[in-house]
């Protein structure tokens, strides 16, 4: 991603050769991309002023260029978010930043695919199951791709539960497991809020994708509309029982799952609600 946004800079006359160590980033020159890759590498000249991602390049160009630095909570993100709204909830949500392996949805059909009905509480499900899944040790692709369908359903975390029932003999019922699924999700989201300050101004997507829809394609005009991410995240929050205003957890959320010793350290540090 900071490649692509050093050539968009230099498209753009925010970068010149004289920042590219002669370097011309002209789409198409396959030969500056391998070259950067090796500055990249080996932080060496202008890879050493890209190498820690798209977020401290555009802070530390400005011009106006962190425009167009493409990053969830400053971390680069490959994943475009304005035409499947459950998949971009989900990549921008997630608590491993900008990525689609915790809780991102989608629709297969292309009605269902831009619309934002139950696009929260699918994102919700999705992330209880991911985390099922990880702690199993099962292959998301060959069990998560049914339930990235906007259509969500018990019956998925079921065939877990049961499967991990007969092969450790413990009684792992539909609701202990996305129990589980719940608390690891909400200890990866405590992590980030103690070391990272992460809150709700963290869970909205790059600003490009508000101001400037999809250009071409048949999905042209899509982007990303300001009041329907403020609802689902409201609905969000009220699902996970966080704080709507701030994003924060709450003690009470927190003790539902047991979770006491990690509403304490919040509260220690001045960040639960």
């Amino acid at each position: 991603m900071v490649i692509a946004w050093a050539f968009e800079a230099y498209e753009k006359g925010l970068l010149t050769t004289d920042d590219t160590d002669g370097l011309e980033l002209t789409w198409g020159n396959h030969d500056a991309v391998l070259a950067l890759i090796h500055k990249l590498a080996h932080r060496e000249g202008f890879g050493g002023f890209l190498a820690d991602g798209v977020k401290a390049a555009a802070e530390k160009l400005g011009r106006g260029s962190e425009d167009y630095a493409i990053h969830i909570k400053g971390q680069d993100s490959v994943d475009g978010v304005r035409i499947s709204k459950g998949w971009g909830f989900g990549v921008v949500t997630s608590p491993a930043a900008g990525r689609h392996l915790r809780g991102a949805t989608h629709s297969f059909t292309p009605e269902k695919f831009r619309s934002w009905e139950k696009v929260p509480y699918n994102v919700h499900m999705q992330e209880q199951f991911k985390g099922i899944l990880d702690m199993t040790g099962t292959c998301l692709y060959n069990n998560g791709m049914l339930s990235w369908e906007t259509e969500i359903t018990p019956r998925s975390a079921e065939y877990v539960a049961e499967l991990a029932s007969a092969l450790t003999g413990m009684d792992l019922s539909y609701e202990r497991f996305t129990r589980i699924g719940k608390r690891l999700h909400n200890i990866e989201k405590a992590i980030n809020t103690l070391h990272g300050g992460f809150s709700r101004r963290d869970d909205y997507p790059p600003k490009r994708y508000w101001d400037e829809p999809v250009k071409t394609g048949p999905y042209r005009g899509e982007h990303i509309d300001h009041g329907k991410w403020e609802e689902a995240l409201d609905e969000y929050y009220r699902l996970h029982g966080w704080d709507h205003v701030t994003g924060l957890q709450t003690r009470l959320g927190l003790e539902e799952l047991g979770l006491n010793s990690v509403a304490d350290r919040l509260e220690t540090a001045g960040l639960l609600k």
